[in-house]
């Protein structure tokens, strides 16, 4: 299979794993809305976030050392597991001293489970990877739809019949977590249950490669999770709950970019010491940007109809917010395109410093803009710091690859997309506003015509091993 052909299968595999816990929780969005009160539906996000930055913290990112070095043949895939398992497993027990302590201290509040899914997610999580460097790719795609479906059922039963609320959604994340981790071991834990000797020296390496990728994982939060926590402070639990359903609708776009990142860092890698690797990745960002565009512009097409039919009308107002996190979105996809550059080369250090530059790009941008704008505030400070991480790594990964920025059709695409957003702004009838956003639509497709033609074409020649 050429390396084309590979990308796009690696794509369709981990879009059934990955997506489907985007699409659940979008079509979970109507059910959360109407049982839940914003002020309820903000704890949960904050629940959440809070989630997404301590997992790679009590973990030390080693879930993405195992990914890199299970899938090298140099290394011992049992030592690998033995070893990243005991690291782990020493980390999980330091974060849950601590968060003990810290509880027990009164200086932070944990919905009740917190912990549980915390150390359920991480081995989730790490098993999951485990599965991705073992090449099992469908098992891999079954476990995301496992863990979406059965916290979908959990949900449901936690919280509508049995009214728990906040604590339900918690509960119903650890069964649903441990749903998935049984499936894991079930079909793939011949290798848990033929421990290797744990290697004090490959633990050292893991390390190395793995805690630079830690407080990575925490800018990436400071980016896209702190922006809560200011809104929580300048405007309450209502408006974090507002913002909490907009962050949904770009999940749509953030759950196809996702998909290929998952794909695209696996190519990365078994590319990283091709010849003509600067004309690969050069050709799959531009068919990045231009499919990004064109889903961006279909969302934005359907977004206040979509609002009318599924979110209830206590969160109504809330869609301002939508066209610039898609905004971020965007930007974050591509930020993390030009990243796996820094992890194929094993110089993770780059990932964490433009990490670090973008994580306080937006929380200056969140502090100053939040007390003006509210919710449209944490918005653009979201966006302007993924906008400033994209940007670094566009300079600092230049000495690894030399990456061509896409053609004049998909940089005209941006300036259609952009006014496909402004027009939602200015109070346009609705249908006059519809015919608009087709029109536009109509015209993103034709600049990019021929993109679309010639990759259907390109992906099925067969001499595309050597373009």
């Amino acid at each position: 299979m050429n390396r084309y052909r590979r990308l796009v299968a690696n794509v369709g595999v981990f879009a059934v794993g990955n997506a489907s816990v985007q699409i659940l929780s979008l079509a979970m969005l109507p059910f959360y809305t109407r049982h839940l009160s914003t002020g309820q539906y903000g704890a949960v996000d904050l629940a959440m976030t809070s989630l997404a930055l301590l997992v790679p913290i009590a973990s030390v990112s080693i879930y993405e050392g195992v990914l890199r070095f299970a899938i090298d043949p140099n290394y011992s895939r049992q030592r690998v597991l033995s070893t990243s398992l005991a690291v782990m497993a020493t980390g999980a027990a330091v974060a849950a001293l601590l968060l003990w302590l810290l509880r027990l201290g009164g200086f932070i509040w944990l919905p009740p489970f917190f912990h549980w899914v915390l150390f359920a997610q991480m081995l989730q999580i790490f098993l999951a990877q485990y599965t991705r460097a073992r090449g099992r790719t469908v098992l891999y795609a079954v476990s995301g739809v496992v863990l979406a479906g059965s916290l979908a059922v959990f949900n449901i039963a936690l919280i509508a019949a049995l009214g728990m609320g906040v604590d339900g959604y918690m509960l119903g994340m650890f069964a649903a977590n441990l749903t998935s981790i049984s499936v894991l071991i079930w079909f793939d834990g011949r290798d848990l249950r033929r421990p290797s000797k744990v290697s004090p020296a490959l633990a050292v390496e893991l390390l190395r490669y793995s805690l630079p990728l830690v407080p990575n994982a925490a800018m990436w939060w400071l980016i896209s999770g702190s922006s809560r926590f200011v809104l929580l402070h300048f405007e309450g639990l209502r408006v974090v709950g507002l913002y909490a359903v907009a962050s949904r609708i770009p999940s749509v776009l953030s759950m196809l970019t996702l998909v290929f990142g998952r794909a695209w860092q696996q190519s990365a890698f078994e590319e990283v010491n091709s010849e003509t690797r600067a004309r690969f990745y050069s050709r799959v960002f531009e068919y990045l940007v231009l499919m990004s565009f064109l889903a961006t512009s279909l969302v934005l097409l359907f977004l206040k109809t979509g609002y009318e039919l599924l979110i209830a009308r206590e969160y109504a107002e809330s869609w301002i917010y939508v066209p610039v996190l898609i905004l971020a979105v965007l930007f974050q996809s591509f930020a993390s395109f030009f990243g796996t550059n820094y992890s194929a080369a094993m110089k993770t250090g780059g990932a964490l410093t433009t990490s670090i530059l973008g994580g306080v790009a937006s929380v200056g941008l969140s502090v100053v803009l939040v007390p003006l704008w509210g919710g449209m505030g944490a918005s653009s400070g979201v966006a302007g710091g993924f906008l400033v991480m994209w940007l670094l790594r566009v300079v600092g990964t230049r000495s690894y690859v030399q990456i061509a920025m896409p053609s004049l059709a998909v940089r005209l695409s941006a300036v259609v997309v952009g006014a496909q957003m402004v027009s939602l702004y200015v109070g346009l009838d609705r249908q006059i506003e519809f015919v608009v956003g087709l029109s536009l639509f109509g015209l993103l497709a034709a600049l990019n015509w021929g993109h679309l033609a010639g990759l259907i074409r390109f992906l099925g020649r067969h001499d595309a091993v050597n373009p």
